[in-house]
């Protein structure tokens, strides 16, 4: 009997998607993360729709902030799957976050492995 959990099957892309921001490398966390088709649609930011669109929005965003993931839940099947997770986002040398995205990745097994294949998020509340 298998112990392996959806989350199990995703961390190595997660893992990618944690270095790829530690390291400002959009390339990393478009190419190693996402599917070539994803979608991006987080409230306040704008909508981005494949690796082309992708790549420049992350850049941007790496170049102005620090960026600080938690995973808060996972699961699915060995096809498709879900990941809840926060974006703490850290402006300059600030001690605390500006503010934080609560986001849902879709998961889908591609030939390349898995890839998320969209994320769909908002910002907390500060006061929550």
């Amino acid at each position: 009997m298998s112990t392996t959990t959806f989350a199990d099957l995703v961390a190595d892309r997660i893992a990618v998607h944690v270095d790829g921001f530690r390291d400002s490398d959009a390339d990393a966390v478009v190419d190693g993360f996402f599917s070539p088709d994803a979608l991006w649609e987080c409230q306040g930011t704008p909508r981005a729709v494949g690796s082309e669109q992708l790549r420049p929005m992350f850049g941007a965003i790496m170049q102005e902030s620090r960026i600080v993931f938690d995973v808060i839940a996972s699961d699915g099947d060995e096809h498709v799957g879900w990941t809840f997770v926060d974006y703490h986002v850290y402006i300059g040398e600030k001690p605390t976050p500006a503010f934080t995205f609560r986001c849902q990745f879709t998961w889908r097994k591609l030939p390349q492995g898995w890839r998320a294949t969209s994320c769909v998020g908002f910002p907390l509340d500060a006061e929550a």
